[in-house]
């Protein structure tokens, strides 16, 4: 098995192993993320409740994320760190189907939130590496994932309605523990392993704070409106297929927009690129707040997924601008620590509250205020030049 895998990480072309990681990996997570809030509202959890399981992701992510993104860096352990954490997080996928009660689901979500918190970290710094060093276009790469969340989350909404959701824990576990084998066939990046030990400290100039703050506002809108989307699809629709159709929409159009994600950023520049997709953003997430008819979700999602389409790659490629290549991983640990840690750590609750006394729409509405103030920090950015990118000195 292993001499395999080794035959087809150097005969496969580094975009077709990228790209068919993010496949695979968003395929999963589009198995069962837009319908496990639905399932703990359907169990009699409240909306504080579903709102502590939201709280110990970003938890876990603060407080693990560093660690193991500067340990992939200075050890060179990035593959081997990766896997591990795909396998335990395919055995807490699959260990969800059991459990019924607020206290029994809790542990389970603790270990899941641990070990899934540092995998897209490691994927991407590995995957924008592989795009720097190859001179790919990271935003086709990319796309592959929304394919995959698209037909997976379509297909579960029609799927999980038939046989019930403990079979979607089972089955997402299984297609974790496949993103395991593709994820083998990733770069180690052994020419970086000598200079990334002695590596120090991520940048601490204006544009990684800026990065950071226009990171953790976005993080927190996403994180809100991840726990309850799904509260207000079937709110307005009252249907579960619904569940699985507008996710697949949004994924759909987000396919064409990562396709041609490189060629807006090389006319108009990455700086105003991410500053665009974040006001079609934050209005789209205001406008989802807003509507009365389920149909009307679709386009509003079409308009907000061309958004995220661009952001998805204008936030990398400043990253990998901006950021030594040896220290990618250390540094997307960080970012994701504050972004995705501590900013959702605040935002779930502030969501879970306003869930409880108004519904979901008057989240969507204060998530697409948040992504806003992300706009003006990448606008005073812009002004001040803070994102002129840096040399990269590692080949």
């Amino acid at each position: 098995m292993g001499s395999r895998l080794a035959l087809w990480r150097s005969n496969a072309r580094p975009g077709v192993r990228g790209s068919l990681y993010y496949l695979c990996f968003w395929s999963s997570v589009g198995m069962y993320i837009p319908f496990i809030n639905v399932y703990f509202t359907n169990l009699g959890l409240s909306g504080q409740q579903i709102a502590m399981f939201g709280a110990i992701s970003p938890l876990a992510v603060l407080l693990f994320n560093p660690l193991v993104g500067a340990t992939a860096d200075r050890r060179g352990w990035h593959v081997q760190l990766l896997l591990s954490m795909l396998a335990l997080t395919g055995l807490s996928q699959i260990a969800l189907a059991f459990p019924t009660t607020f206290f029994t689901i809790l542990p389970v979500m603790v270990v899941l939130a641990v070990v899934r918190g540092p995998i897209a970290p490691l994927a991407d710094s590995m995957i924008a590496g592989m795009a720097v060093r190859h001179q790919l276009a990271y935003g086709k790469l990319r796309l592959w994932g929304s394919v995959g969340y698209a037909v997976t989350s379509l297909l579960g909404g029609i799927w999980w309605a038939k046989t019930g959701y403990p079979t979607m824990f089972i089955l997402t576990g299984l297609m974790t523990g496949l993103v395991a084998i593709v994820a083998n066939s990733l770069d180690h990046t052994p020419e970086l392993r000598k200079t990334a030990a002695k590596s120090a400290k991520a940048p601490r100039d204006a544009a990684f704070i800026a990065i950071v703050v226009i990171t953790s506002l976005v993080g927190a809108a996403f994180s809100m409106v991840s726990m309850f989307d799904g509260n207000l699809i079937q709110r307005i629709s009252g249907s579960t297929i619904m569940l699985g159709v507008l996710p697949c929409v949004i994924a759909s159009t987000e396919v064409p927009v990562m396709l041609n994600a490189d060629r807006v950023i090389a006319r108009f520049g990455t700086a105003k690129t991410l500053a665009v997709s974040t006001l079609i953003l934050g209005l789209g997430f205001i406008g989802s707040g807003m509507v009365s008819e389920a149909w009307m979700l679709i386009p509003i999602g079409m308009f907000r997924a061309c958004g995220f389409g661009l952001y998805s790659v204008a936030i990398i490629r400043l990253i990998t601008e901006r950021i030594p290549t040896t220290l990618l991983a250390t540094a997307q640990g960080l970012i994701s620590a504050i972004a995705g840690g501590l900013s959702p750590l605040l935002a779930t609750q502030a969501g879970g509250y306003m869930f409880d006394i108004s519904g979901p729409q008057l989240v969507f509405i204060a998530s697409g205020l948040c992504i806003g103030l992300a706009t003006l920090v990448v606008w005073l950015g812009l002004k001040l030049n803070w994102f002129k990118p840096i040399a990269q000195t590692n080949a």
